[in-house]
């Protein structure tokens, strides 16, 4: 004759194997515990790196000084720099665009 606890039932398992209630619920304890396990070592690196990382991202080597005077643009250099990229231009867009007219004779 079996005799059966009433807290150490066998319940029928996926694959048809019989196994008692009590390792079903330690499997299912053990899963839980492997998910806290689990986020709390997340959480662990998180807090980690939040230690590594400096708390101050910019460095401030002097203090700023007020200008005496306010800076203006420099009228020279934007003069050529428009005459310099307006010949690159005009140059690069000139052989094309002569290449595709058509002349008739």
């Amino acid at each position: 004759m079996t005799w059966f606890s009433p807290t150490l039932r066998r319940v029928k398992v996926g694959g048809g194997a019989l196994q008692s209630q009590h390792s079903v619920e330690a499997k299912h304890d053990y899963e839980v515990a492997k998910g806290i396990l689990s986020e709390m070592n997340i959480e662990n690196r998180r807090k980690l790196l939040a230690l590594r990382r400096p708390h101050n991202l910019v460095t401030v080597h002097e203090d700023p000084i007020m200008a005496i005077s306010p800076s203006s643009p420099n009228p020279n250099l934007s003069i050529l720099m428009g005459i310099t990229i307006g010949a690159g231009v005009g140059l690069l867009l000139a052989f094309p665009l002569a290449g595709m007219m058509v002349t008739r004779s």
